[in-house]
């Protein structure tokens, strides 16, 4: 969760940073629409740092390391709810990497372009000089 916040508030670094490089007068509009892109490109780099990380870590793992974090009750319970136990394997290879690849990146671009546009609108309304 520290992480989290920690990317939040560099999403917002970053936007404030390209509101900074803006040509005098700077405006509240003009730094958003500039800390909105740096978001985008900083959420997009932060997004395939993940993927790599993520595709390291489950190339040195595999599918019997996040069978063994759950705990048997709960694989008795799934059995017992028809649930295959088996299906958790998609997310130890490529089809894991895939879709939580691309529900971080996807989730980086929104928070980061958010984010961005909002420390830009800020720094330009904060010093327009």
């Amino acid at each position: 969760m520290l992480l989290l916040r920690v990317d939040v508030a560099g999403y917002a670094g970053i936007g404030a940073l390209a509101g900074f490089f803006l040509t005098p007068p700077r405006a509240a509009g003009a730094g958003a629409g500039a800390g909105a892109i740096a978001g985008l490109v900083s959420g997009a780099a932060g997004g395939i740092i993940w993927i790599i990380v993520m595709a390291i870590t489950v190339a040195l793992g595999g599918t019997g390391d996040i069978m063994s974090t759950i705990d048997p009750q709960t694989m008795r319970q799934l059995l017992d709810l028809g649930i295959d136990p088996d299906m958790f394997a998609i997310f130890s290879g490529v089809g894991g990497v895939a879709i939580g690849g691309a529900m971080c990146c996807l989730t980086g671009l929104a928070i980061g372009a958010g984010m961005g546009a909002i420390g830009g609108a800020i720094f330009a309304a904060a010093k327009p000089n």
